[in-house]
């Protein structure tokens, strides 16, 4: 019971770190287009990476069949949506991140829209300058996230591991008390003292 809650609780804390960072549990792929804008373009990574845990997360606890668990190589593990292991869902999560980090700076620049929908130069420089602190926290905040939920991921795994092994401990063992259970009733069948005998041992 205490690892089956251990279990839940680290899928818990899995998605509560990623709605601290603003992430809402919506399936979508990180599909990007230039109209995007850093609003947008957060949006849609911060869904594709929580699809991208629950996903795994889900083949793993349901042990699912197509599950591999074994490490590939880095290639390997971006053509896979199949392996569970902390390296392959590392480095596909890592690929989002790094493919986040270059879309944001390549919005870093005021563009024509920008400018449109300001009302003044003051105002555009000012928008420019927000836009920008938001890049710098997005890409920080969303590196921490990342590594704090590779860490929970880990856990998850290792801990899932327990479990089934405990399972299968409890499951011995109580196959142990009914097997000593048949040998005690047999046992019982043989009187506790022999007759006329001066010793109660067998000699």
């Amino acid at each position: 019971m205490k690892l089956e809650n251990t279990k839940l609780g680290i899928i818990a804390l899995m998605l509560a770190m990623l709605t601290v960072f603003g992430v809402t549990p919506v399936s979508g792929a990180f599909e990007v287009n230039d109209e995007m804008d850093v609003f947008e373009l957060a949006t849609a990574y911060h869904e594709s990476v929580n699809e991208l845990f629950n996903a795994k997360a889900k083949k793993l606890i349901t042990e699912d069949e197509t599950a591999n668990k074994e490490s590939l190589d880095e290639e390997e593990c971006l053509k896979t949506d199949n392996n569970v292991s902390t390296f392959c869902v590392a480095v596909q999560a890592i690929d989002l991140y790094e493919q986040y980090k270059d879309e944001l700076y390549k919005r870093w620049d005021p563009t024509q829209k920008d400018i449109e929908n300001s009302e003044s130069l003051t105002d555009a420089l000012s928008n420019t300058s927000s836009k920008r602190d938001f890049i710098k926290e997005q890409v920080a905040k969303s590196k921490v996230a990342l590594d704090m939920t590779l860490s929970a991921y880990n856990e998850l795994r290792w801990s899932f591991e327990l479990h089934k092994q405990y399972k299968q401990v409890i499951k011995d063992l109580l196959k142990y008390r009914d097997k000593l259970a048949d040998v005690r009733q047999y046992v019982e069948q043989y009187p506790a003292r022999f007759a006329d005998a001066t010793t109660p041992y067998c000699q």
